[in-house]
């Protein structure tokens, strides 16, 4: 549990840092195929290359 919510903790300081400074949001939403972390922010998105390439990892429309 640990590493999650260090993992959690990181995601949203990169949220932050690299946001524009009008907010950011976390969303954890518990489905049947699993729980889904979701942390946004107002900033410019990543280049496709820069992105996890992890088929578990992906951007959703929530």
């Amino acid at each position: 549990m640990d590493g999650v919510l260090r993992m959690i903790g990181q995601l949203m300081d990169n949220a932050i840092k690299y946001g524009d400074g009008t907010g950011m949001a976390l969303i954890i939403d518990k489905r049947e195929e699993g729980i889904f972390i979701t942390v946004r922010n107002n900033g410019t998105p990543l280049p496709q290359s820069q992105k996890c390439p992890c088929s578990l990892m992906r951007d959703r429309e929530l």
